[in-house]
């Protein structure tokens, strides 16, 4: 399967509410490090919050989910410590874009623009549960390392 053809660009407020679905699949929640069900209210102030707070930075990936149009297939979000050269990122995929190799490409795509964006970050690092078969696996592949599992989280690394 050909690689997917990726643009990444800065959430806006117009994403909000793609965000919120996919983050309440039945899916992505079975894997995160929290499973429960977000409302509404919860979301938009967490929402919010992120797009004014300097530390945090979300990213969305788009590509072609059909012939026809290139919608959101993914949204990778770092948080910045407070040494601003270390960050921790997470990825979401569009549920209908799952499977597809856009997780990777868009993992892969993101960082590369968080260094453009962030270039004192020395390091990336992603916590993900031992379960999550599909994200280890996504997150290897980008260039992480296991670095240490406890209760059931593992935690990766990699060099920027």
């Amino acid at each position: 399967m050909p690689s997917p053809r990726l643009i990444v660009r800065n959430a806006t407020s117009d994403d909000s509410s793609d965000i919120f679905v996919w983050r309440n699949d039945p899916t992505t929640r079975s894997v995160s490090l929290s499973t429960e069900e977000v409302n509404w209210s919860d979301h938009e102030s967490w929402f919010a919050a992120t797009m004014a707070n300097p530390q945090r930075k979300i990213y969305i990936c788009e590509g072609d989910l059909s012939d026809e149009t290139v919608e959101p297939v993914c949204m990778v979000r770092f948080d910045l410590d407070d040494s601003g050269d270390q960050a921790e990122v997470s990825i979401n995929v569009n549920p209908l874009a799952r499977g597809r190799g856009f997780g990777f490409e868009g993992l892969s795509s993101a960082i590369r623009q968080f260094s453009d964006d962030f270039p004192s970050v020395a390091r990336v690092t992603a916590r993900i549960r031992d379960s999550n078969v599909a994200s280890v696996a996504l997150f290897t592949k980008a260039g992480f390392v296991l670095t240490e599992s406890a209760n059931g989280v593992g935690h990766y690394e990699r060099a920027n």
